[in-house]
């Protein structure tokens, strides 16, 4: 959901204007501030044509306009800060476009409201009503948000039967090509992507594939790519594959794979090192393919392979599945993720990315209501953890690393945060088992600061985030030093023994 922001340059400076920014992220939606770089204003267009104009071409659907006392005026007797005419007028344009219950003011400072604006109900950020009025404009965006869901809701009239292919099959193509074009939009909007082939040159590794080298840049959201294809030491190829070849024999067909294999770890490296993924990089499965697909965010695209030996699986049908309750979208996923803890080994180049790892998280905790409670995100398997995350070439520091991890993992504003200490630092988890990697884990204590326990909003990469409070039952650890680090941090701090869920 796409909000706009409008202030005077003062408003920026002052720096209320990336705050109400900061909050609109927290909540899972696109701010547009007027000052943004690159501009939103097109060159050779006036401001109100822009204004309008981007209304309906960014898609804006609510719009919040800081008023600050910036001009000075004698009105009633007195001195008093007034917003500038512009701020005014452009909130009067979105009101009048989006609705005056999408089109919300914001009150900074000293500043007198026009009368015109009497009676209508205001955000107040000025000093000593900030908590409040960021409690406020949360809520805002949260109602914004679940009354545009409800009018989506109520604009789509189907039957029962449509409703439910809609959640389990949401389109079907004649095959790969016909499915392309969807394919690559939805990829290069993409937080994660997971790919499962045998060769996998069609998907990834030439300019030609659905991931095009050539059109790396395009992929700027993309944080994770993990591609699973076969082995030519599967023992399904020396068993059933040439059941399904006509023309080659078995050293021909396992020389094209590794050729082909060598080309899309050669695309593979360039990917990653252009975006500065994290935790991407190719595996082999040692096991039978009965499937490929590509796994995107909210949808996975899969055919099967050929049933006879005529049939190329480039001509097979695509089916587009869905993350719904009920969909094989999570048969899927869970499928994938097997096949690489458990059926799979690295290839050179995730092996050339990840020998070294760094992490940096923390365990962060608040005081609310007379009791202290502790930030844990859940991972796919349903168990708990700290939040942490790899240390970035941006960052300058490790504690720099477990501030943004921490920030981005719970969503709880970075400005809230505050680091006290290192607690911990250990070389040795489950997941460096698994992966076979060396990796160093830092820890700190970190307080969030605010008069309210806000809801945690977790990334792509979780499943949830939750405030559990320390003299109640904690859920069940995935690694064992968190356990121990959570246990021995709590005593120490606040002389309580955590009661931990074993299962």
């Amino acid at each position: 959901m796409n909000i706009f922001i409008g202030s005077s340059a003062e408003a920026h400076e002052k720096g209320i204007l990336l705050e109400v920014a900061k909050i609109v992220e927290d909540c899972k939606m696109n701010p547009i501030r007027w000052n943004q770089s690159p501009s939103i204003f097109e060159a050779a267009k006036c401001t109100l044509e822009n204004l309008e104009d981007m209304i309906k071409e960014k898609n804006i659907e609510g719009s919040i306009f800081i008023y600050s006392g910036d001009d000075r005026t004698w009105y009633r007797g007195k001195d008093v800060g007034k917003p500038r005419d512009n701020v005014i007028f452009e909130h009067g344009l979105f009101s009048g476009k989006l609705g005056r219950t999408k089109s919300i003011i914001i009150k900074y400072g000293n500043v007198e409201l026009p009368t015109d604006l009497s009676g209508i109900t205001y955000i107040d950020f000025s000093d000593g009503k900030k908590t409040r009025g960021e409690i406020d404009l949360r809520n805002w965006l949260l109602n914004l948000q679940t009354n545009n869901r409800e009018l989506l809701i109520a604009g789509k009239i189907k039957s029962q039967a449509e409703e439910l292919n809609q959640q389990l099959i949401i389109r079907s193509f004649k095959n790969l090509e016909a499915a392309k074009p969807i394919i690559i939009e939805k990829a290069q909007n993409a937080l994660e992507i997971k790919i499962l082939a045998n060769k996998g040159l069609e998907f990834i590794g030439a300019d030609n594939s659905l991931i095009s080298l050539a059109e790396i840049s395009k992929y700027q959201h993309l944080k994770r790519l993990k591609v699973i294809l076969l082995s030519p030491n599967s023992s399904w190829i020396n068993r059933g594959i040439m059941a399904l070849r006509k023309y080659e024999s078995l050293d021909d067909f396992k020389n094209e794979l590794s050729s082909t294999h060598i080309i899309v770890e050669m695309g593979m490296k360039k990917i990653i090192k252009n975006l500065q993924l994290e935790k991407s990089g190719i595996k082999y499965q040692n096991g039978e393919p009965y499937f490929r697909f590509i796994m995107i965010d909210d949808s996975v695209f899969v055919s099967t392979y050929a049933e006879t030996p005529t049939e190329q699986v480039r001509d097979l049908p695509v089916f587009e599945l869905k993350k719904n309750f009920g969909s094989l979208y999570g048969s899927l996923k869970k499928h994938f993720n097997d096949l690489w803890v458990n059926n799979s080994e690295f290839s050179k180049t995730y092996k050339e990315h990840f020998d070294v790892e760094v992490s940096a998280g923390g365990l962060v905790f608040s005081h609310y209501n007379s009791n202290i409670y502790i930030a844990l995100v859940q991972r796919d398997d349903g168990s708990w953890v700290l939040p942490k995350g790899h240390k970035k070439i941006s960052d300058n520091s490790i504690e720099e690393t477990a501030l943004r991890e921490v920030s981005e993992e719970t969503g709880l504003s970075h400005t809230k945060l505050r680091c006290l200490r290192k607690i911990d630092t250990y070389a040795y988890d489950e997941s460096a088992i698994i992966y076979n990697i060396n990796k160093v884990n830092h820890f700190y204590l970190m307080e969030y600061i605010s008069d309210d326990l806000n809801e945690l909003h977790t990334d792509f990469e979780h499943l949830s985030a939750k405030w559990w409070n320390i003299n109640e039952e904690l859920p069940f650890m995935f690694y064992i030093y968190q356990k121990i680090l959570i246990n021995e941090t709590i005593k120490k701090e606040f002389n309580i023994d955590v009661k931990l869920n074993e299962r």
